[in-house]
């Protein structure tokens, strides 16, 4: 879980490297491309294509228009924020799963979960300081990044019940990246080598980090390895910092502190039951 939450966090900063000079649907395209590989090798271990097929399409095609709105958005956030910062607000994703949950997929919301929320979201406004001079409106983009996430995990939960789980990703990975494809009439820019070999990195690490994740989750527990993924703001503030010399204030690093607290505190109330 360590080391794919690490490639996950690597293939953002590998494409923040590059969204910044160039348009977003010509990065989501080549590096949807490379990703495909390492899901490839999760497909043939999984049985072939023959655990890629589908019983809903309506299900499949609604999962991935989640993951373009989401993904779209997301690396045009990339291109604005830092990556530490932004890291940090994506965090709040399970709390706005525990908060959809209950209406969406009826499950019951004890004391504890309700408290881990509310201090969650309590750091969110420590990091985003909307009442501060200073705002920046844009803020608002990645929680919404985190709500689109958020609700399609919450989709894929019951979708799951009758789609395998590496039929979903390959379902949604090949949307993603064919919906980039059109993009290309409204001008895409010569790449450099150097550009496209940090593109080609950017969807083999991400690629790898699903693999890495899928068989952390494959070979233990979640409750046990889910809270290892909070290692990724981690390698995000690193990131941040050799890469742009970013560095973060000390009450956004605190609000950071509270969001992975009440994530951790969610994943053990869950456990728990």
């Amino acid at each position: 879980m360590l080391l794919g939450t690490a490639f996950i966090t690597a293939n953002d900063a590998l494409i923040k490297l590059v969204v910044i000079d160039h348009p977003i649907g010509e990065a989501i395209f080549i590096r949807g491309m490379f990703a495909l590989i390492p899901i490839g090798l999760l497909l043939r271990r999984a049985g072939g294509w023959r655990a890629a097929r589908w019983h809903s399409f309506t299900g499949q095609l609604t999962s991935a228009l989640l993951l373009v709105l989401s993904l779209y958005l997301f690396v045009y956030c990339l291109s604005i924020f830092p990556l530490g910062l932004l890291t940090i607000v994506l965090y709040t994703s399970p709390l706005m799963v525990a908060l959809l949950a209950p209406w969406l997929l009826k499950e019951q919301v004890g004391w504890l979960r309700w408290v881990a929320i509310i201090f969650g979201f309590a750091g969110t406004l420590i990091v985003l300081q909307p009442g501060h001079a200073d705002f920046d409106w844009r803020l608002v983009l990645p929680l919404l990044v985190a709500l689109a996430s958020a609700y399609r995990d919450t989709f894929i939960r019951r979708l799951v019940a009758r789609e395998t789980s590496v039929s979903v990703l390959l379902f949604s990975s090949m949307f993603v990246t064919l919906s980039a494809l059109p993009t290309a009439f409204l001008g895409w820019d010569p790449l450099s080598l150097i550009d496209f070999v940090v593109l080609a990195a950017s969807g083999l690490a991400f690629g790898f980090g699903i693999f890495f994740v899928t068989d952390a989750l494959r070979y233990a527990d979640a409750s046990l390895v889910v809270p290892f993924k909070y290692s990724g703001v981690v390698w995000a503030l690193l990131l941040g910092y050799f890469l742009w010399d970013e560095t973060l204030s000390v009450s956004t690093i605190l609000g950071a502190l509270i969001i992975v607290a009440s994530g951790l505190l969610l994943a053990r109330v869950k456990s728990e039951k």
